[in-house]
């Protein structure tokens, strides 16, 4: 009886040890923070940002989901399969006037719209169909004042519709389409490819423009600020090397920074990077909300956006500043 007991006693203690362990294990589990983007250079700086965290110690590190579409990316961050995203401004405020909650923390890119044409003369594009990424994107923005510059109407005199990115050159190729309105390295994938008649810049349209903006959910801006403020970092640091990368080495170390992931052509990217330097620029990350609120405006003139977000409560400059 007392073999028996002592069994009992060296079983139950067995247990507890192991229960503790276990729970020193679950505390110590490494979180990854989710983040969708899509293969666009001006997402390359949530590869570099990504990587650099992955060679720290820290427990915290950063997953990136990668998607072939803005209404993909966006689905996800809806439906919480990810925590954060680089998404197209235009998607982040739709999503926050309909409640999603979100926070906008970072400038990704500006400039970085290519519109292409069949032609060299913009007299042609009256009665035809350009394509473009969305009607809830910043091309959509850009070509709209291109057209408004050549007083065209969006929908009487021009057609816009969705395409996907992977069928975007064999569109023109088959005359589908007329031309299209699409982020980099579109523009110099139609270029390279000799469809290009015509290549007018979103700089040259609509300055400085934001493209992409990097959001989180408020859920693990408060349970992880750690892992979100060394991303945000990450982001800003990527975003100097890129531009310091133009000039040392006309863009090719950070083409060749994404072939892994993104699966670009590095000559397209160091193309999109230099040709000219300001095609696509990695500056003034901090969200300004007067900057986010025109915007905004222009998505209502547009009605692409039925009212004001309150920009106050999802704009959250405290690691970009």
């Amino acid at each position: 009886m007392k073999n028996q007991k002592s069994v009992f006693k060296a079983c139950v203690v067995a247990v507890m040890v192991f229960l503790g362990t276990v729970g020193v294990f679950a505390q110590q589990e490494e979180y990854n923070m989710r983040v969708g983007v899509m293969p666009l250079v001006e997402h390359i700086p949530l590869l570099l940002a990504q990587q650099e965290i992955a060679t720290t110690v820290a427990k915290e590190k950063v997953q990136l989901d990668v998607y072939n579409s803005w209404t993909a990316l966006e689905a996800a961050f809806r439906t919480g399969a990810i925590d954060g995203a680089a998404i197209t401004l235009p998607k982040a405020l739709l999503m926050a006037y309909e409640g999603v909650p979100l926070k906008i923390l970072l400038n990704v890119g500006r400039n970085g719209s290519t519109i292409v044409l069949n032609s060299d003369s913009v007299d042609e594009l009256k009665g035809k169909i350009m394509g473009g990424s969305g009607n809830d994107t910043m091309d959509l923005l850009v070509f709209a004042r291109f057209l408004k510059d050549k007083k065209l109407r969006m929908g009487r005199d021009v057609r816009y519709l969705l395409i996907p990115f992977s069928r975007t050159i064999s569109l023109m190729k088959e005359d589908r389409i007329f031309g299209f309105c699409l982020s980099e390295p579109y523009g110099a994938l139609a270029e390279k490819e000799g469809v290009a008649k015509r290549v007018i810049l979103s700089k040259d349209v609509y300055p400085n423009l934001i493209n992409s903006v990097f959001i989180v959910s408020p859920k693990v801006l408060k349970e992880h600020p750690d892992v979100v403020k060394a991303f945000v970092k990450g982001l800003i640091k990527a975003g100097n090397f890129i531009e310091k990368d133009k000039n040392d080495s006309s863009g090719r170390q950070t083409a060749m920074s994404q072939v892994n992931i993104f699966k670009m052509n590095p000559e397209l990217v160091s193309r999109s990077l230099t040709m000219p330097k300001d095609r696509i620029i990695f500056k003034n990350f901090t969200p300004q909300l007067q900057e986010i609120e025109e915007i905004a405006k222009n998505l209502m003139s547009l009605n692409v956006l039925s009212g004001m977000v309150n920009l106050k409560e999802i704009i959250d400059t405290r690691y970009s500043e």
